[in-house]
């Protein structure tokens, strides 16, 4: 039977193990939403959106994973949003007994938003994955 691939574990790993992110946010990484109240800076990943396209007789997955980092100050979010960039794009992602052969930043947006009289700067790549099972 077919398993679909663990790609937020490989993703959680990847950002965790960079030391230029933990180096900002610590431990404060989440997927799909931080918890409420959780004080900036963080990231929160999730995918944006995938396919998988039955193209070959093997497994394939062409996903696109969004990772948003959230900082009080614009120095502060380009900061963050340098070291995602250095940490993923065209690095290798460990999928559990899947082949990882595209790992890119494809495209970036970056937001400011006024929450209660506070500036957030909120930075965001869109990262491109594709992987086939092993």
């Amino acid at each position: 039977m077919a398993t679909y691939p663990s790609v937020d574990t490989a993703i959680y790993s990847l950002l965790s193990g960079a030391s230029g992110i933990t180096d900002i946010v610590g431990t404060k990484i989440y997927n799909l939403q931080a918890p409420s109240g959780v004080s900036v800076p963080y990231l929160i990943f999730y995918v944006a959106s995938g396919v998988i396209p039955n193209t070959e007789p093997r497994d394939a997955i062409n996903q696109i994973y969004r990772i948003e980092s959230r900082q009080t100050s614009r120095a502060g979010a380009e900061a963050l949003h340098g070291a995602v960039y250095s940490a993923v794009h065209e690095q290798a992602l460990s999928i559990t007994g899947w082949s990882n052969y595209w790992l890119v930043c494809e495209s970036e947006q970056r937001f400011v938003e006024n929450v209660s009289a506070v500036q957030y700067w909120r930075f965001v790549w869109d990262v491109r994955i594709r992987a086939s099972r092993d």
